[in-house]
């Protein structure tokens, strides 16, 4: 009995020593039973979790591609971490049937018959890429593809304000996508692929990536982003002409290419 305690105060001294791996990343959130629920049930993006023990080797080797996985889809995902030899998190570890480490799982919009989100585990490359093409593959997207200038006359007569984003890329980029979540209900995303040309010369879209707002009202008129892509240049312009927000918007930072 002796020799038990001693190793479980051994075992908690040592993690506390070590230390969780992401409480000082911008990108991985540390989660425990506070927070948990809330970062990954009322999330409207593809969330990841890494269940993890910060005397795991294989977790320290991994810890470098999750943090670049983290970064890159910051824009359209979010990923959070779970100290499992925190003594507070053992029940969450449990919940989710934790057996080795590190554990990854995927909660997207499926969910139980109790209402959460279903636990999906990774079983791709632990690599960077092999995560974002998780994310990737599970994100929705609300944005309105428009492919002719009936269907674009159709889309800004809306009431509702709207942006559309004109790209050369061959499909909506994840970014995008995550804005349309975003800013739904609130602003209208549109996406116009550059070979469209009757609506690129129409609009006279110079240049691609082009960004530009139609508004709604009584006076509706087009406003054109004239900023640089990064991610919160962007979503700070279309706040100043998406509707008002219902709710607290989740707290982003970051950047993407379109």
């Amino acid at each position: 009995m002796v020799l038990f305690t001693k190793l479980v105060v051994f075992s908690s001294l040592s993690a506390l020593t070590l230390g969780s791996f992401y409480e000082h990343s911008a990108n991985v959130k540390e989660l425990d039973r506070q927070n948990f629920d809330d970062f990954v049930q009322k999330s409207i993006y593809p969330v990841i979790v890494e269940f993890y023990a910060p005397w795991c080797g294989y977790c320290k080797q991994f810890t470098p591609e999750y943090l670049k996985a983290a970064s890159r889809a910051k824009s359209f995902a979010k990923f959070g971490a779970v100290n499992c030899d925190e003594g507070t998190n053992k029940k969450l570890c449990l919940r989710y049937k934790v057996g080795g480490f590190p554990t990854i799982k995927g909660f997207f919009k499926k969910r139980n018959s109790n209402g959460d989100k279903r636990a999906i585990d990774f079983k791709g490359n632990r690599n960077a890429i092999g995560l974002i093409e998780y994310a990737e593959k599970n994100l929705e997207s609300k944005a309105h593809i428009i492919k002719d200038f009936e269907k674009m006359k159709e889309f800004i007569e809306q009431d509702t304000p709207k942006a559309i984003l004109f790209t050369d890329k061959s499909k909506i980029p994840n970014m995008w996508k995550g804005l349309s979540l975003r800013f739904n209900e609130r602003l209208n995303l549109g996406v116009v692929g550059k070979k469209h040309s009757e609506i690129i010369e129409k609009y006279d879209i110079k240049s691609f990536p082009s960004i530009a707002v139609f508004t709604g009202g009584s006076e509706p008129k087009t406003v054109n982003y004239d900023g640089s892509f990064e991610y919160e240049e962007i979503v700070s312009f279309l706040k100043e002409h998406a509707l008002p927000s219902k709710q607290k918007d989740e707290k982003e930072t970051t950047r993407d290419e379109l």
